[in-house]
């Protein structure tokens, strides 16, 4: 079988010309050689346009996206093997010679093989295959079936995860498909800069919601009998196939329905019930905010219960140069849509005025706050602080509108993630299929 290899490139020229001669020196020889010039401000294009006369094509693309030039690079390419080679790493003369055999068993779909730092490092790893979803023993430049990927739709749903490959490899292998180990060796360059400087060094799963029937629902306005497991299946079903760890806050669950949540992989954990003069929807963030901060947790997110679940790894898109993720409407806050209108008379109901900042922005929702420990922290306390005391109804004050203020006003909005997917779907539309971390009617 015939091997492509695709080299995403941005602003790497000064290593292409390396990655590209340990391609050319295989002893077997690929197929088609593309490099994806994702977006580069420097001497890229001239770099590979300097190999052209050795069968290699250079293409140029705008996403600033390591998955999307990846897609454009099995989309420029037709062979039935396919490696996605970084720009700024090489790799062994026998590679390729040694991946092709491995695809003689119909099961295999990827060919993963051990790395040697160099650069920064000179670190060897070997890995051990195992469970991807609790260990990733795959890198970035492993071969695999492009069968494989079209199949499992590897590369079709948005992915912008720091450790994008890694999520490529979890949805071919959710499909059915096996690994096989090469022996030859990846080397993969070790420098500052590099994308991988901004995967947090730590993740957790630490996924709360809180379920109460001490008071009416703040979004439906009425009690929510306990122990509806109706309600509760779609989240708590997520959270179980991502292997995320659920957490749901409850003040009056029975000890039946609360060890059929425990049997299904989800933590119950009673609390107080709302207290008198109090108001319910901000008790929601204050609970959450007091659980988070115990648990010790570095990472964590807070959903709705009873109208979202979870079809993929909201951790996989967390990343250092990022503080919050956010969900957002496709509506803004201004009087030209029904939903800007409601905005309005929320912050208004709440703050008794409306910040002229806040006109035309965006609306944030309040139904998926995650990210990291201290800034996640310091929004539920203020959205708490702002709210909770007060004893405001729900008829003249919001966590929505507290939300808006807080953020727009006090964040800095370049360390926030304001968008829909891959986090989440558009809101009001419950598409169940959605290739989201978060569908949240």
């Amino acid at each position: 079988m015939s091997v492509a290899v695709v080299i995403p490139c941005h602003n790497y020229g000064r290593y292409l010309a390396e990655c590209l001669e340990s391609v050319l020196a295989q002893s077997l020889a690929p197929a088609e050689i593309v490099v994806i010039d994702d977006a580069s401000t420097d001497h890229t294009r001239a770099v590979a346009d300097r190999f052209a006369g050795r069968g290699v094509r250079c293409l140029r693309i705008e996403a600033r996206s390591p998955h999307e030039a990846r897609r454009a690079g099995l989309l420029a390419t037709s062979a039935p093997l396919v490696c996605c080679l970084d720009a700024d790493d090489r790799i062994a003369p026998d590679y390729l010679a040694a991946a092709v055999p491995l695809f003689a068993d119909p099961r295999v779909g990827i060919a993963y093989s051990p790395v040697t730092d160099f650069g920064d490092s000179d670190l060897v790893w070997n890995p051990v295959p195992g469970d991807i979803e609790d260990s990733n023993f795959i890198h970035a430049g492993a071969v695999f079936r492009r069968a494989a990927a079209d199949r499992s739709r590897a590369f079709d749903r948005p992915n912008e995860a720091t450790v994008e490959d890694v999520e490529v490899w979890k949805r071919i292998l959710r499909d059915g498909w096996q690994v096989a180990r090469n022996p030859a060796m990846y080397y993969y360059r070790k420098h500052t800069g590099s994308r991988s400087e901004l995967r947090p060094r730590r993740l957790d799963r630490l996924v709360v919601s809180v379920y109460l029937n001490s008071a009416a629902d703040p979004q439906s306005g009425h009690r929510i009998a306990a122990d509806r497991w109706d309600l509760v299946e779609p989240w708590a079903t997520g959270i179980v196939r991502q292997r995320l760890r659920g957490v749901i806050l409850h003040d009056g669950l029975s000890e039946a329905f609360c060890e059929r949540l425990q049997a299904a992989g989800i933590e119950a954990v009673r609390v107080d019930p709302i207290p008198a003069d109090t108001h319910a929807n901000a008790w929601r963030f204050h609970l959450a905010a007091e659980y988070i901060a115990q648990s010790g947790v570095a990472t964590a997110f807070m959903t709705d219960l009873f109208d979202v679940r979870i079809n993929d790894n909201p951790f996989a898109l967390l990343r250092t140069d990022h503080d919050l993720w956010i969900g957002i409407e496709p509506w803004h806050i201004n009087a030209h849509t029904s939903a800007g209108r409601w905005m309005l008379e929320r912050l208004q109901g709440t703050f008794g005025t409306v910040d002229p900042a806040l006109l035309d922005r965006p609306i944030l929702n309040a139904g998926i706050l995650g990210g990291f420990r201290a800034p996640l922290l310091s929004l539920l306390y203020d959205i708490w602080a702002t709210l909770g005391h007060k004893g405001s109804s729900e008829k003249t004050a919001s966590c929505m509108a507290a939300l808006n203020q807080l953020v727009y006003r006090r964040h800095n909005l370049d360390r926030i993630w304001r968008r829909g997917a891959p986090l989440h779907s558009a809101f009001k539309s419950y598409d169940i299929t959605a290739p989201v971390c978060f569908v949240h009617k």
